[in-house]
């Protein structure tokens, strides 16, 4: 490309020689006839180089120079003037900074050309000089805001893996210090969880969203961003037919959303919006957060794999302490029950001697009442030893029934499971109940929702629960009341509830009701192994049972079997 020339000189033969020798010698020339045409015309045809004469018509060559020396490229420039004793001028001129001073007329065009040649030179080198510096300024700028990104990065590595802070803590601060790095208002780091299905809000300017879960299929922004692994910018999302406002108002309605990736796998979504400033996200902002996030996201998978890995040790050693509970609480029942066994085995033999001699001196005792019947005195000695007989007799038969149930907690049941209907048997047994008179007083309310599942079990020994349960019900409410019997299916078990309004349990009796022997119960009203067989039972048939109760509104006991299926 030529070099440019532009000629100022109010004498039209100077223009007409000086333009042909500078095309002839390969330059571009422009001429003008005084200092206005002068600078209008350099606003356009913007020169490298000016010749111009010190004396023009309308403004002198020394206001001219000073006004050129405002451009945005400041050109060369060359002074010509057919006055010699201007000194003053050429010394102001100088001082302005002109390039070179000729004298007219031009007696040596070589020599004219080389000064020319010169002054491109000069103004080619200043241009090259100057472009590198702006480069260097760029780069400087660049590399100072890399540095910054890079400090940025350390900050966070360094708070991602402090032991200081919780996940949640850890990500609102790499949020907040990821909005600084484009100078951002609002955000939010949404991560998936474990199973992938939800991308749960870790960090929000809002504070109000966070824990918020939203399904990966659904149709927000960021859902699309975490199912697509695209980044998203949207210049205005009441322009964009996918996404559509839901409630909350932008400042702005630009919106970025990328994705946190860890090779190829989309752990997150980071979203930014309204720009402080109100100026609108360009691409370079989003190139920073490309940079940021690469540096940041191994960080935040790292915190978050350490969260879920501690929350695992924790639920683990929970499930561990609990395991060896169960099975300290298993060894002190068995040998509770092998103990029991044989103090049971022990005291059956003397009581079932007992209960014999009593039947014989009942009936020892009904023949000396009839022969003694005309001695009164006689009459009324025999009628208080038969009725201190019929204490004993009681009294032996409580004993009986207890070591008949201690035998029972001992052993292992030897039926085998079938099928059961689960409606069929509880029929079965409420009509049983009603029958035996077990229920007076008592007001039965059966809640049976469709239950077309059947279970595997043994229904003698559910049978012998469910009457626990009533008969404990019953005692709960001396002077009557509500049982109600409810069954339902839930979540493949079947789920039967006994809940009375009778007295309630205390709290702190509520930890106990399983173990063998704890009961509420009056001294001698109560053996407390009733709730321990029913749990053992229960658990046996591959369920559970638990408790709700309060004080003076009753209890509910909840059985849990599951159905075959």
């Amino acid at each position: 490309m030529p070099s440019k020339i532009l000629i100022v000189d109010d004498e039209k033969d100077i223009l007409d020689l000086l333009s042909k020798v500078f095309k002839k010698n390969g330059y571009e020339v422009e001429t003008a006839r005084d200092g206005i045409e002068a600078l209008d015309k350099a606003k356009s045809f913007k020169p490298a180089l000016i010749l111009t004469d010190i004396k023009l018509p309308n403004m002198d060559g020394i206001e001219l120079l000073k006004k050129f020396k405002t451009m945005d490229s400041t050109p060369e420039i060359i002074l010509m003037t057919g006055y010699h004793d201007l000194y003053d001028s050429t010394v102001d001129a100088l001082k302005i900074g002109v390039f070179h001073y000729l004298k007219k007329p031009f007696t040596d065009v070589n020599f004219l050309l080389q000064v020319v040649k010169n002054a491109m030179e000069k103004f080619d080198l200043r241009i090259e000089l100057e472009d590198e510096k702006e480069a260097i300024v760029k780069q400087s700028k660049k590399l100072k805001k890399m540095n910054y990104e890079i400090e940025s990065a350390n900050k966070i590595a360094s708070i991602l893996a402090s032991a200081d802070y919780s996940l949640d803590e850890k990500i609102d601060k790499t949020l907040n210090v990821t909005l600084i790095q484009i100078n951002a208002d609002k955000g939010s780091i949404m991560l998936l969880d474990e199973n992938r299905e939800y991308l749960i809000v870790r960090a929000s300017t809002n504070k109000n969203i966070i824990g918020y879960k939203s399904k990966i299929s659904d149709s927000g922004i960021a859902n699309w961003v975490a199912r697509e692994g695209k980044p998203l910018f949207i210049e205005d999302i009441n322009d964009d037919a996918r996404f559509k406002k839901k409630g909350g108002e932008y400042k702005y309605n630009a919106i970025l959303s990328l994705p946190l990736k860890i090779k190829g796998n989309v752990i997150g979504v980071l979203n930014v919006t309204d720009k402080a400033g109100g100026v609108q996200f360009k691409k370079e902002d989003q190139d920073i957060l490309h940079r940021f996030i690469d540096r940041i996201v191994i960080q935040i998978e790292n915190a978050q794999l350490n969260e879920n890995l501690e929350r695992k040790v924790e639920e683990r050693t929970r499930e561990l302490e609990e395991t060896h509970k169960k099975l300290l609480h298993a060894e002190r029942l068995s040998a509770i029950g092998k103990l029991a066994a044989n103090v049971a085995h022990e005291i059956n033999n003397p009581v079932t001697s007992i209960n014999l001699s009593v039947g014989m001196i009942g009936k020892i005792m009904n023949d000396l009442k009839a022969a003694l019947s005309n001695d009164e005195a006689s009459g009324v000695k025999a009628e208080k030893i038969t009725e201190g007989i019929e204490i004993i007799k009681r009294n032996t038969e409580k004993i009986s029934y207890i070591v008949k149930n201690t035998l029972q907690y001992a052993r292992k049941p030897k039926d085998k499971k079938g099928e059961v209907d689960i409606k069929q048997l509880l029929d079965k047994f409420i009509e049983f109940a009603e029958k035996q008179g077990t229920l007076s007083r008592i007001k039965i309310i059966k809640k049976f929702s469709p239950v077309n599942q059947k279970i595997s079990a043994i229904p003698d020994q559910l049978e012998q629960v469910f009457f626990n349960l009533i008969t404990n019900a019953r005692d709960a409410m001396p002077n009557g009341g509500t049982i109600t019997i409810s069954a339902s299916i839930e979540d493949k078990f079947a789920e039967i509830t006994f809940a009375d309004d009778g007295q309630g349990i205390p709290e702190d009796k509520m930890s106990s009701i399983f173990d063998p022997f704890f009961t509420t119960k009056e001294i001698g009203k109560g053996t407390g192994l009733g709730l321990s067989i029913c749990k053992e039972i229960i658990e046996g048939h591959g369920g559970n049972i638990s408790v709700r109760s309060q004080v003076g509104k009753g209890t509910e006991f909840i059985i849990r079997l599951p159905v075959i299926s």
